[in-house]
C-alpha cells in the first residue's frame, strides 16, 4: 500500500519489533489461520507473515480487523 511504502523503514521496524516480542512457537500457532498446521514446514516468509499482519493493523490504525 502507498501508506506503508511512504515510510517503509517505520513499518519494517514495527514488524521486527513485533517479531522480537514473540517466540517461534507462538508465531507458528498464528499461522494456523492461514490453513497451515503448527508442525508443517514453513518458509521464512510464511513465518514472518503474522508479524506483518499485526503491524498492518497497528500501522494503518484499523479499528476492526476482518480475517480472511
Amino acid at each position: 500500500s502507498d501508506i506503508i511504502n511512504d515510510d517503509a523503514n517505520k513499518y519494517w521496524s514495527k514488524v521486527m519489533d513485533i517479531a522480537r516480542c514473540f517466540n517461534l512457537a507462538r508465531i507458528r500457532r498464528c499461522c494456523t489461520i492461514m490453513g497451515r498446521k503448527e508442525n508443517e514446514e514453513m518458509s521464512a516468509a510464511q513465518i514472518l507473515y503474522p508479524c506483518m499482519q499485526c503491524a498492518d493493523i497497528s500501522y494503518l490504525g484499523a479499528d476492526i480487523c476482518q480475517l480472511g
